[in-house]
């Protein structure tokens, strides 16, 4: 009995060997640093860097919101959000440095689509309610293990 438990136990963890992928921004206006950890049953995002880089930072925004897509087969799936508190008067740089992401039990990469890809929205709103939004793609860095 101990020798079919201990067998079924192996079997079910066999396949558990996580892979880690950095995430990156690709785009000049942002430095943002994350990890994605995944195997075939689930999967962790983690994102605790974002910051925006433009010296053109003395804007306040009355709201922020900064969203995590995915985008699969051309669509895109929001998979978490941060926004600001209305009328924050705070700028890009100061409601990014304050935010990350952890998303656990994310749904499985393993079986990653080449039509897959995550991007943040950021979109911050002046007191006219003036809309300036930033689409951010991320990119994995495939070079590590």
């Amino acid at each position: 009995m101990i020798i079919i438990l201990l067998l079924l136990f192996t079997n079910k963890f066999k396949n558990e060997e996580f892979k880690f992928q950095p995430l990156k921004s690709t785009c000049s206006n942002f430095d943002i640093y994350g990890i994605i950890t995944y195997n075939c049953t689930k999967s962790t995002i983690y994102i605790p860097k974002i910051e925006y880089c433009s010296d053109k930072d003395n804007v306040k925004y009355k709201k922020i919101e900064c969203i995590l897509y995915e985008s699969k087969n051309n669509l895109d799936i929001k998979i978490s959000t941060h926004t600001s508190e209305e009328n924050a008067n705070i700028t890009l740089r100061e409601f990014l440095n304050n935010i990350s992401f952890y998303i656990d039990q994310y749904e499985s990469l393993c079986k990653k689509s080449t039509n897959s890809s995550i991007f943040l929205q950021i979109n911050a709103y002046d007191k006219y309610n003036n809309i300036t939004s930033y689409k951010v793609p991320l990119e994995f860095d495939d070079n590590s293990k």
